[in-house]
Protein backbone atom coordinates (compact mmCIF):
# COMPACT_ATOMS: atom_id res chain seq x y z
CA UNK A 1 0.00 0.00 0.00
CA UNK A 2 1.67 3.64 -0.38
CA UNK A 3 1.24 6.22 1.64
CA UNK A 4 -2.62 7.33 0.33
CA UNK A 5 -3.66 3.91 1.28
CA UNK A 6 -2.21 3.80 4.58
CA UNK A 7 -3.70 7.02 5.17
CA UNK A 8 -7.46 5.44 4.21
CA UNK A 9 -6.62 2.05 6.23
CA UNK A 10 -6.45 4.31 8.96
CA UNK A 11 -9.13 6.14 8.75
CA UNK A 12 -11.37 2.78 8.35
CA UNK A 13 -9.52 1.43 11.81
CA UNK A 14 -10.92 4.90 13.34
CA UNK A 15 -14.30 4.85 12.02
CA UNK A 16 -14.14 1.00 13.53
CA UNK A 17 -12.88 1.80 16.78
CA UNK A 18 -15.64 4.26 17.01
CA UNK A 19 -18.14 1.80 15.65
CA UNK A 20 -17.31 -0.42 18.25
CA UNK A 21 -16.74 2.11 20.94
CA UNK A 22 -13.06 0.84 21.54
CA UNK A 23 -9.63 2.37 21.77
CA UNK A 24 -6.92 2.23 18.92
CA UNK A 25 -3.86 2.62 20.05
CA UNK A 26 -0.98 2.99 17.25
CA UNK A 27 1.02 -0.72 18.22
CA UNK A 28 -2.36 -2.15 17.51
CA UNK A 29 -2.69 0.09 14.16
CA UNK A 30 0.50 -1.03 13.05
CA UNK A 31 -0.01 -4.25 14.05
CA UNK A 32 -3.44 -4.43 12.42
CA UNK A 33 -1.77 -2.77 8.87
CA UNK A 34 1.04 -5.35 9.06
CA UNK A 35 -1.91 -8.43 9.11
CA UNK A 36 -4.08 -6.51 6.25
CA UNK A 37 -1.32 -4.92 4.14
CA UNK A 38 -1.78 -7.73 1.53
CA UNK A 39 -5.49 -6.66 0.75
CA UNK A 40 -6.50 -3.99 -1.26
CA UNK A 41 -7.60 -0.93 0.93
CA UNK A 42 -11.10 -1.47 -1.18
CA UNK A 43 -11.30 -5.03 0.02
CA UNK A 44 -10.73 -3.81 3.74
CA UNK A 45 -13.16 -1.43 3.43
CA UNK A 46 -15.93 -4.00 2.39
CA UNK A 47 -14.89 -5.86 4.96
CA UNK A 48 -15.03 -3.30 7.74
CA UNK A 49 -18.23 -2.22 6.46
CA UNK A 50 -19.73 -5.63 6.41
CA UNK A 51 -18.48 -6.34 9.88
CA UNK A 52 -19.41 -2.40 11.20
CA UNK A 53 -23.70 -3.65 9.64
CA UNK A 54 -23.38 -7.63 11.08
CA UNK A 55 -21.29 -7.92 14.42
CA UNK A 56 -23.63 -7.55 17.39
CA UNK A 57 -21.36 -7.36 19.95
CA UNK A 58 -18.88 -4.59 21.41
CA UNK A 59 -15.12 -4.06 20.94
CA UNK A 60 -12.88 -4.04 18.00
CA UNK A 61 -13.14 -6.85 16.28
CA UNK A 62 -10.08 -8.74 15.73
CA UNK A 63 -8.02 -9.08 12.34
CA UNK A 64 -9.03 -12.30 11.60
CA UNK A 65 -12.70 -11.96 11.53
CA UNK A 66 -11.77 -8.75 9.04
CA UNK A 67 -10.16 -11.18 6.83
CA UNK A 68 -12.86 -13.94 6.79
CA UNK A 69 -15.19 -10.99 6.01
CA UNK A 70 -13.07 -10.24 2.99
CA UNK A 71 -14.82 -12.63 0.08
CA UNK A 72 -12.78 -15.18 -1.49
CA UNK A 73 -10.06 -14.62 0.24
CA UNK A 74 -8.73 -16.38 3.13
CA UNK A 75 -5.05 -16.07 5.44
CA UNK A 76 -2.54 -18.28 4.11
CA UNK A 77 -0.95 -20.95 6.76
CA UNK A 78 2.02 -20.62 7.02
CA UNK A 79 2.77 -24.10 5.38
CA UNK A 80 1.20 -22.71 2.34
CA UNK A 81 3.15 -19.43 2.44
CA UNK A 82 6.25 -21.15 2.81
CA UNK A 83 5.62 -23.41 -0.11
CA UNK A 84 4.31 -20.27 -2.80
CA UNK A 85 7.88 -18.66 -1.69
CA UNK A 86 9.88 -22.09 -2.35
CA UNK A 87 8.12 -22.50 -5.38
CA UNK A 88 9.10 -18.49 -6.50
CA UNK A 89 12.46 -19.25 -5.56
CA UNK A 90 12.78 -21.93 -7.45
CA UNK A 91 10.76 -20.40 -10.43
CA UNK A 92 13.35 -17.79 -10.48
CA UNK A 93 16.21 -20.20 -10.47
CA UNK A 94 15.12 -22.02 -13.35
CA UNK A 95 14.36 -18.36 -15.66
CA UNK A 96 17.08 -16.52 -14.46
CA UNK A 97 19.76 -18.42 -12.61
CA UNK A 98 22.45 -16.24 -11.01
CA UNK A 99 21.81 -13.12 -13.93
CA UNK A 100 19.16 -12.00 -11.56
CA UNK A 101 18.41 -11.59 -7.95
CA UNK A 102 14.91 -13.08 -6.67
CA UNK A 103 11.67 -11.13 -5.63
CA UNK A 104 12.70 -11.46 -1.84
CA UNK A 105 9.63 -8.83 -0.47
CA UNK A 106 8.64 -11.81 2.03
CA UNK A 107 10.40 -10.70 5.08
CA UNK A 108 11.29 -14.38 5.65
CA UNK A 109 12.31 -15.49 2.40
CA UNK A 110 14.43 -12.42 2.38
CA UNK A 111 16.01 -13.37 5.77
CA UNK A 112 16.48 -16.96 4.50
CA UNK A 113 17.72 -16.25 0.87
CA UNK A 114 20.69 -13.60 2.28
CA UNK A 115 21.55 -16.08 5.85
CA UNK A 116 20.48 -19.16 5.31
CA UNK A 117 21.12 -19.81 1.29
CA UNK A 118 23.01 -16.91 0.13
CA UNK A 119 21.00 -16.58 -2.97
CA UNK A 120 23.56 -15.71 -5.37
CA UNK A 121 25.98 -19.33 -4.36
CA UNK A 122 23.24 -21.30 -3.74
CA UNK A 123 22.10 -21.21 -7.12
CA UNK A 124 25.31 -21.01 -8.96
CA UNK A 125 26.03 -24.82 -6.76
CA UNK A 126 22.24 -25.81 -6.67
CA UNK A 127 21.50 -28.79 -9.21
CA UNK A 128 17.83 -29.73 -10.54
CA UNK A 129 17.47 -32.60 -8.56
CA UNK A 130 18.37 -31.02 -5.29
CA UNK A 131 15.80 -28.55 -5.68
CA UNK A 132 13.39 -31.44 -4.74
CA UNK A 133 15.38 -31.61 -1.00
CA UNK A 134 16.17 -27.67 -0.85
CA UNK A 135 12.07 -27.24 -0.99
CA UNK A 136 11.38 -29.13 1.39
CA UNK A 137 14.51 -28.18 3.91
CA UNK A 138 13.43 -24.57 2.96
CA UNK A 139 9.73 -24.74 3.99
CA UNK A 140 11.08 -26.51 7.52
CA UNK A 141 12.93 -23.80 8.16
CA UNK A 142 10.44 -21.03 6.69
CA UNK A 143 7.85 -22.27 9.08
CA UNK A 144 10.02 -22.76 11.97
CA UNK A 145 11.43 -19.06 11.38
CA UNK A 146 8.07 -17.49 10.85
CA UNK A 147 7.04 -18.95 14.42
CA UNK A 148 10.02 -17.79 15.85
CA UNK A 149 10.11 -14.42 14.25
CA UNK A 150 6.67 -13.72 14.86
CA UNK A 151 6.91 -13.29 18.57
CA UNK A 152 9.63 -10.47 18.18
CA UNK A 153 7.52 -8.42 14.87
CA UNK A 154 4.65 -7.97 17.12
CA UNK A 155 6.59 -5.80 19.33
CA UNK A 156 7.07 -1.69 18.47
CA UNK A 157 10.46 -1.88 19.62
CA UNK A 158 13.95 -0.70 18.40
CA UNK A 159 15.78 -3.56 16.50
CA UNK A 160 18.29 -4.02 19.95
CA UNK A 161 15.24 -4.33 22.36
CA UNK A 162 13.33 -7.11 19.68
CA UNK A 163 17.11 -8.62 19.31
CA UNK A 164 17.31 -8.94 23.57
CA UNK A 165 13.36 -10.64 23.30
CA UNK A 166 14.37 -12.75 20.75
CA UNK A 167 16.53 -14.57 23.36
CA UNK A 168 14.38 -15.16 25.74
CA UNK A 169 12.62 -18.06 26.55
CA UNK A 170 14.09 -20.56 23.96
CA UNK A 171 13.36 -18.27 21.25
Amino acid sequence: MDEEDREEFAKIMVAMAENFNADLSRPGLRLRYESLKQFSVEQIKAAALKVMATRKYSGMPPVAELIEAIPGTQALAVEDKAEIEASKIIEHLNKYGTSKWPDLSDPVTKHLMFNRWPYMLWAASVTTSETVWWRKEFKETYMSYRVKSSVTELIDAPDEVKQLVSDIGGY
